[in-house]
């Protein structure tokens, strides 16, 4: 921090009173801007207070020059002219004239009061004149001598000053101040620190005693970056030098340069960058044990030091250590030794700034920090922080800057400059076009918005041996917390806790202003140093490693409700409207001792394998975390939600949890997500006496059947009596919906990822920690009618105790009162509140607080762009699209989002990331059912049929690929150059044994032993077996990966030491000019992908950077060859996942399995030449060995299966046709269908839902799950379905004719008819005339169907028969109507009238819908028949079952009559014939 800053701040802080104290100083300052975007570097000084110019020098020794009135200052520190030009200086004083009269002028400076001795006519005497009245001036000429008059107006000056500053300086605190040291987070109940319970984050003072009982546990970090985990019944003391442990176990972390001492009764363990397991004995306290996981630790007893190496463990027995290897050491952490912050993820407020060469892809390396300054001013709830950075460029190339800092949560950035050669550059709020510029960093200074909680800045141009200064300046709100003697407590606190290595600091300064809190008292950590009202740190060489947290004491507000007020923005003339913002605190909830949760796990087709252990892992860690204190309930949700265990919310015990777990190993993935329900069955198993109790949600949350939206989701939730429960979510897997889950979440709980098993233990401890808060529930602020556009929009559940807000527009006067709406055990309250109105720090902050919830609603409803850039403009915030600049106009290029975007991961509070963070391509899609049919015309073909079996072969060759590497590396030892590619032959015979098996090496790959462990690989492989009696060529070209590259040599790169954050952003320039496969291995050999949950985040990388499928499996292909194969699976299995369309999905197969060809001529002859089901079975099973994912032949699978009664045989068969990713529409339906018949409903509703789930926006899908459940019975699923094709297809005549299908099958025959009228009246939204007649033909159908019921009142029947006639209807006409199965192969429907003429097909057809319509003359004369024909299926088959419908003309006025026959189709083709006889159709 500057000095010419610290003696502006003194300056500005002291009263317009002290005329005589600040008389001296320069009256030049600038000037306070307007509502604009952009803040001043010195803005905001009220009243008549000054800054000081540059022109005089005060008595500070590094200050800006002397008493001699010169400009100059001092150049020895680089910081030291940071502020010289943020106001102009003072015009130099004229020389003084003879026998001018002087005058005494006091400066005040931090340290000293200069008085100078100064002619009146300089300007500083003159503003001393005018400001203070002073003593009659000697006579000219008089008696008293010039040195001795000096002397005694500096005595009566400086007198005077004293006086002043103690009458009325500012108000110091009156209360002794009680520094802290640690910080204290409660993992589980109960946790106590000083005898008091602790359910939060709490600070620790030297003396404090922590202790958990026989269920709590904890975490503390000490101030040094010292972090220790607490387990179950363990008590410690905080110490001067660290911790005293009483009894129990703790798990320590020690910080680089911090020296922590464990005291152990007689041995102290003192710790020093290492991860260290100490437990001590509460029966035998003289007895310790201390586990040295990573380096070295030092053990202290009896006068004596041992060492103790990494992976041995010291055992303390009084003063006596033995040191020997640790065996086994059991990790009872459980994810709680993982980084954590105070206020959700770690991030340090420290930036950072890496220059980078023109290179693109090169992270660059990071500048050097000669200092970091942070000033903050806490004004009672609001806090002010700038931070200034100074950078040095010691490399011997101009680079260019990329400036990165994560801001706190809830923080808005108010201000951008940098300061070069002493110059002040200030940026101001612009708009970002259209057109990104790319990476190459050309153009001005521009801070972006990087990711909820950063901005990244881009400084071009940074010479050799240069410094810049980047200045950040942002505005948070603090919330205040009662305190025992009647006060308030707010906590301001620097976030320096980090998960990255922290930075070297050159020279590191805070300063923490509270004057304008008029504080009662100020707690300080850090060791920082308090004077009054100030808080101080320095550091030199600092690596940050702790937060700095200060607690300032304040007289409580005189009401409960406090409200802001900012004047109307810039450009609103036409309809002004002021800001109000309002806080005031819900009410203290009584502190449970345990936690309530219902965990609601997504088990829908959409989690695979995979992602399902990684569910498992996480409910296992939240049991084995949670006491019997607590209660929980598992539920399994799809689109039917059931217990996992105890059906009812209970204490969790041994009884419990293995009932819990047993019931997750048995549990099986499959069917839709009704999200909406899963979450409404989750608040209702929590108890109506705990609003604490949260829902869990774990899955990729994408609902796809039920409500389809978050509203309707929320709407849902709030209809409940209980109203909207407290909600949690956990995202599973690379394509979680974030956007979703955080609406959802949003206000009320946690919202965490895990990507596999790894993360389960970190993820169970945050959810913990974070349910053990308690909450109260439905908690919203209600304005008057005078309050217009309010956010939050929604009820939102708070810890007790916290401070809500809400952000209002208001013409007019403000409120006087609020509502304060909220919901607890004893049920829903209502208190009215009076509000006082006080100023903030910063009034256009509270015009800032509307605008980012305004533009965030705006952008994520889809509203434009536009509109929320135009409010963000006016209100000066950083959004996605609005950023500041330095000169230049106002607009700018931005650079590409997908680049600049550090993190985004999606918290509870996060808006715009959760947006970007979303997976477009996540819908999915299914292959079309396939057109071909039994009756096509194949020729036999033996040939063709050997060539299938050993194409077939060839491939399986090909999957065996990691084997033939495997012999590859087992001879790399000796032989590392080994690479090119095998010629492989064999032979394989009837039963598929391979046979005369040659290997040869060409391009470098001949090697003796190499082709024996290939020949050994081929001998035990199982090939298809053609059941021929002779045997078949098969020749294949196997490639070798090439040599792998050696590490010797190799360093690892400056952006493996980065975060994840920003790797992931480099990963994304190098995606964009570099091949992806070329990228991965290249960072793997870099050190950038130590774990698999690094590598996994790269290749979500490459999966959003590559187009499509096809690309996608391209890139697994080249990884495969390069050796890896787990980050090749993933891709080709994604791949699947993200096809778009059903081509897409085509073209992925043909690529990943061939064609899977074979002669269906050859198949149909060996099928009708078996003997029996048994013998049919056994040619589809040897058919499948060629074509494993050939529809048709599961299709023969599934009915023979059936035939034979083999149940078990066939779910399990169905289970791997689920699996299958290239399984289509039609042998999922059939295999539900399959399902439903031997018995197992359950199952078969699942199958049927994963139409859904796989292709949820795909209106081809919809209508075919429809369909397939309306030919089933289940009426009321195929209406959900189908109102989901509605919305798809908006007022398309064959959805509105399915939907009405639907609703007349369910007994909704009101709500079909009038859909179908409408159809007939328009033709729905395409007009089309064909399907009016349909839906009329099919509405008269269905009311006379209606009039036949029995029971049917007189009136209902008049009421239907007067519906049908106003439908329209042929005159003298009759109509057939044939209603086959839907979403089946078409019917052969044909009319004759006699054998001369050709048969007429339907006058309409729907084959899709099963509907197909004739029509023909009442009166005539010739015969007309009906014939009616399936296609050929073969046996065995079940026939098909039809409804023809005749509508008869009844005469004038009256209803058409129906008169229905049901038909059955045989599977063989064979053609059914109906005649008509006069009135109605019968066989024959």
């Amino acid at each position: 921090m500057s000095d010419e800053r610290r003696e502006e701040q003194d300056v500005t802080s002291t009263p317009t009173g002290e005329a005589t104290a600040t008389a001296g100083e320069g009256a030049v300052r600038p000037e306070e801007p307007t509502a604009g975007p952009e803040e001043s570097a010195s803005a905001s000084k009220s009243g008549d207070e000054t800054a000081s110019a540059g022109g005089s020098g005060s008595g500070d020794d590094r200050g800006r020059g002397g008493g001699d009135g010169s400009g100059g200052g001092s150049d020895n520190d680089d910081d030291d002219d940071d502020d010289d030009d943020d106001a102009p200086a003072a015009a130099a004083p004229e020389p003084p004239r003879a026998n001018e009269r002087r005058i005494v002028v006091v400066t005040r400076g931090e340290k000293l009061d200069t008085a100078e001795w100064l002619p009146v006519s300089d300007p500083r005497a003159q503003e001393q004149i005018r400001r203070t009245p002073p003593p009659p001036l000697p006579p000219q000429g008089g008696s008293i001598p010039p040195a001795l008059f000096a002397i005694v107006s500096s005595i009566v000056v400086i007198l005077v000053t004293v006086v002043l500053l103690r009458g009325q300086g500012e108000r110091k605190p009156s209360q002794p101040l009680v520094p802290t040291v640690a910080d204290l987070q409660a993992v589980h109940a109960s946790v106590t620190a000083a005898g008091a319970p602790v359910h939060k984050t709490r600070r620790l003072s030297e003396g404090d005693v922590v202790k958990t009982d026989t269920d709590g546990r904890a975490r503390l970090r000490l101030d040094d970056g010292t972090g220790l985990v607490l387990d179950r019944s363990t008590s410690l003391r905080i110490t001067q030098k660290g911790v005293a442990l009483e009894h129990g176990r703790i798990f320590v972390q020690g910080a680089l340069g911090a020296r922590t001492e464990i005291e152990l009764g007689e041995a102290t363990g003192i710790v020093s960058g290492a991860n260290t397991g100490i437990e001590r004995s509460r029966e035998r306290p003289a007895s310790a044990k201390l586990y040295a996981a990573t380096e070295e630790i030092t053990v202290r007893a009896g006068g004596a030091e041992k060492t103790v190496r990494a992976g041995e463990t010291a055992t303390v027995d009084g003063s006596k250590v033995e040191i020997a290897p640790e065996r086994g050491y059991d990790d009872w952490t459980g994810g709680m030794a993982a980084p954590w912050g105070a206020k959700g993820a770690p991030r340090r407020a420290v930036g950072e700034l890496w220059g980078r060469p023109d290179k693109p892809g090169d992270a660059g390396s990071p500048l050097t920090i000669r200092a970091h300054d942070v000033e903050a001013t806490v004004a009672r709830e609001l806090a002010e922080t700038e931070v200034r950075t100074t950078f040095f460029n010691a490399g011997s190339t101009s680079v260019t800057g990329d400036y990165r800092l994560a801001i706190p949560p809830g923080a808005i950035v108010a201000r951008f400059a940098s300061v070069r050669g002493g110059n002040t550059n200030e940026g101001h709020i612009a708009l970002a076009t259209r057109d990104a510029r790319g990476n190459s960093g050309s153009g001005g200074e521009v801070l972006e918005w990087a990711g909820e909680g950063w901005v990244r800045a881009t400084i071009p141009s940074i010479s050799p041996g240069a410094t810049v200064q980047v200045i950040v300046r942002y505005v948070e709100w603090l919330s205040p917390r009662p305190k025992g003697d009647g006060n308030w407590v707010v906590q301001y606190r620097y976030p320096m806790v980090s998960d990255a290595a922290p930075p070297l600091i050159g020279e590191f300064s805070a300063k923490i202003d509270a004057t304008q809190s008029s504080p009662k008292s100020i707690g300080a950590g850090l060791g920082a140093r308090v004077t009054g009202s100030t808080v101080e740190v320095r550091r030199p060489d600092y690596r940050p490693t702790a937060d700095l947290v200060v607690d300032v004491a304040i007289e409580p507000s005189s009401s409960p409700a406090r409200l802001f007020v900012a004047p109307p923005f810039e450009g609103d003339e036409d309809d002004p409207a002021s800001t109000i913002l309002v806080r005031t605190e819900v009410p203290e909830a009584r502190a449970e001792d345990g936690v309530t949760l219902a965990l609601v796990l997504d088990v829908s087709s959409s989690v695979e394998p995979a992602l399902l252990d990684a569910e498992r892992a996480l409910v296992d860690a939240v049991l084995s975390g949670l006491g019997a204190r607590d209660k929980v309930v598992v539920l399994a949700a799809d689109q039917t939600v059931h217990p996992l265990g105890p059906a009812a919310i209970g204490p969790v015990d041994d009884a419990r949890r293995k009932a819990i777990r047993e019931a997750l190993g048995q549990i099986s993935t499959g069917g839709a997500t009704d999200l909406g329900r899963a979450l409404e069955a989750g608040a209702d198993a929590l108890p109506a006496d705990a609003p604490a109790g949260m829902v869990i949600y774990v899955g990729d949350g994408w609902p796809t059947v039920g409500d389809p939206t978050v509203d309707r989701i929320q709407a849902r939730l709030a209809r409940r009596q209980g109203g909207a429960p407290r909600l949690g979510a956990v995202g599973v897997g690379p394509l979680v919906n974030r956007f979703a889950l955080a609406s959802l979440v949003r206000g009320s709980g946690p919202l965490l990822e895990i990507a596999d098993t790894t993360d389960a233990a970190r993820v169970a401890t945050e959810l913990i920690s974070e349910a053990l808060q308690p909450a109260v529930a439905g908690v919203e602020v209600v304005f008057g009618t005078e309050v217009d556009r309010i956010y939050p929009r929604s009820a939102r559940a708070i810890t007790a105790g916290e401070t809500v807000f809400a952000v209002g527009r208001v013409r007019g006067d403000p409120p006087r009162s609020i509502t304060l709406r909220y919901r607890d055990a004893r049920g829903v309250h209502e208190e009215k509140r009076p509000v006082v109105v006080e100023r903030a720090l910063r009034e256009q902050d509270v015009a800032r607080r509307w605008a980012a919830a305004r533009v965030e609603e705006i952008a994520l409803k889809g509203k434009g762009r536009e509109a929320a850039t135009d409010v963000a403009l006016r209100a000066g915030l950083l959004t996605p699209w609005t950023g500041f600049v330095i000169g230049g106009p106002r607009v700018y290029a931005p650079s590409l989002l997908q680049t600049r975007i550090l993190d985004l991961s999606a918290g509870p509070e996060s808006g715009f990331s959760a947006a970007f963070a979303t997976p477009r391509a996540a819908a999915g899609t299914l292959m079309n059912v396939p057109q071909e049919t039994e009756s096509a015309e194949d020729k036999d073909d033996e040939a063709a049929y050997k060539a299938a079996v050993a194409e077939a072969a060839a491939r399986l060759l090909d999957e065996a690929g990691p084997s033939v590497r495997a012999c590859r590396d087992s001879r790399a030892a000796l032989r590392p150059e080994l690479s090119g590619k095998l010629d492989v032959n064999f032979s394989i015979d009837g039963e598929g044994r391979a046979e005369k098996v040659r290997v040869k090496g060409v391009a470098g790959a001949d090697d003796e032993a190499l082709h024996r462990c290939v020949e050994v690989v081929v001998r035990a492989m199982i090939f298809p077996a053609s059941g021929l009696n002779v045997s078949i060529e098969v020749t294949r070209t196997l490639g070798l990966p090439p040599p792998r590259a050696t590490l010797r040599g190799r360093k690892c790169s400056p952006t493996s030491f980065l975060p994840m954050p920003l790797r992931r952003g480099v990963w994304r320039e190098r995606l964009e000019r570099s091949q992806a496969d070329v990228v991965y291995v290249e960072a793997k050999q870099s050190c950038e992908l130590p774990t698999w949950t690094d590598r996994r985040a790269l290749l979500e990388l490459i999966l959003v950077n590559e187009p499509n499928g096809l690309a996608r499996v391209g890139v697994a292909g080249r990884l495969e060859l390069l050796g890896e194969s787990d980050a090749a699976a993933l891709l080709r299995r994604e791949a699947i996942r993200r096809a778009q369309s059903p081509e897409e999905l085509y073209a992925i197969k043909r690529e990943l399995v061939g064609s899977e060809r074979y002669p269906v001529g050859t198949f149909r002859k060996q099928y009708r030449a078996a003997d029996g089901d048994k013998g049919r079975l056994a040619v589809v099973r040897r058919f499948l060995g060629i074509a494993p994912h050939d529809a048709r032949l599961r299709r023969r699978l599934f009915a023979l299966l059936e035939a034979l009664d083999m149940k078990a045989e066939l779910s399990e068969e169905i289970r791997r046709a689920r699996r299958d990713p290239f399984a289509d529409a039609g042998l999922l339906a059939d295999a539900a269908s399959a399902l439903l018949r031997i018995g197992d409903e359950a199952e078969a509703r699942r199958t049927f839902g994963e139409l859904s789930e796989r292709a949820p926006r795909d209106p081809w899908a919809r209508a075919f799950l429809g369909d397939r459940l309306r030919n089933e019975g289940f009426f009321d699923d195929a209406s959900l379905a189908y109102a989901v094709l509605e919305e798809l297809v908006p007022e398309e005549p064959a959805a509105v004719i399915r939907l009405a299908l639907a609703h007349a099958g369910a007994g909704r025959l009101d709500i079909a008819h009038r859909m179908l009228a409408r159809v007939a009246q328009t033709g729905g939204r395409a007009g089309d005339e064909t399907l009016g007649r349909l839906a009329g033909y099919l509405a008269h159908v269905l009311l006379a169907e209606g009039r036949g019921r029995q029971g049917l009142s007189e009136s209902d029947t008049d009421r239907l028969a007067r519906a049908s006639l106003e439908l329209p209807y042929p005159n003298a006409a009759v109509v057939a109507l044939v209603r086959a199965p839907a979403g089946a192969l078409a019917l052969d429907v044909k009319l004759l009238r006699d054998k001369t003429e050709d048969p007429l097909g339907p006058d309409v057809a729907a084959a899709g819908v099963g509907l197909y319509a004739l029509r023909f003359g009442l009166a005539e004369k010739s015969p007309i028949s009906l014939r009616l024909a399936r296609p050929e299926e073969l046996a065995p088959a079940r026939a098909t079952k039809v409804r023809v419908d005749a509508l008869v003309p009844d005469g004038e006025g009256k209803p058409p009559k129906l008169v229905s026959i049901d038909v059955e189709l045989p599977p063989t083709g064979k053609p059914v014939t109906l005649r008509w006889m006069g009135s109605a159709f019968t066989p024959g």
